[in-house]
């Protein structure tokens, strides 16, 4: 089923550089030892591969990536730069789930110790 905000989408058509960037952007928040970090203010992305030395910053207006030795700052489109930063988002989403479910497991391990440890106590 879809959804009303589905209706009003159009498809962006990538040019070569943006394809490149979101490939890019795509394997590195699939990477298993990257930080990301989202800046909710100024709604800014920031992704981080400390063993390769890669860095990713989505802003606003534009795309800053780097590694030890080089940077390259491009300004591309808002379609392009909040596809970009969906990417991130639903990365951090992932992220997430996976942490709240580690907490939940956690959880429910101690309360079944303190239960059996209370009832023990009670013998």
């Amino acid at each position: 089923m879809k959804f009303i905000t589905d209706l009003f989408k159009k498809e962006i058509k990538l040019t070569e550089k943006e394809i490149e960037v979101k490939e890019i952007i795509n394997l590195m928040c699939s990477q298993k030892d990257i930080k990301i970090v989202v800046e909710p203010i100024y709604d800014e992305y920031y992704i981080s591969d400390e063993i390769n030395h890669y860095d990713i910053i989505i802003e606003s207006n534009q795309i800053i990536i780097t590694n030890s030795t080089h940077s390259t700052y491009i300004n591309y489109r808002m379609e392009f730069i909040k596809m970009m930063k969906d990417i991130v988002k639903n990365k951090t989403i992932e992220s997430r789930k996976k942490i709240k479910d580690n907490i939940t497991e956690r959880e429910s391990k101690m309360l079944s110790i303190m239960k059996k440890t209370l009832k023990e106590n009670l013998k």
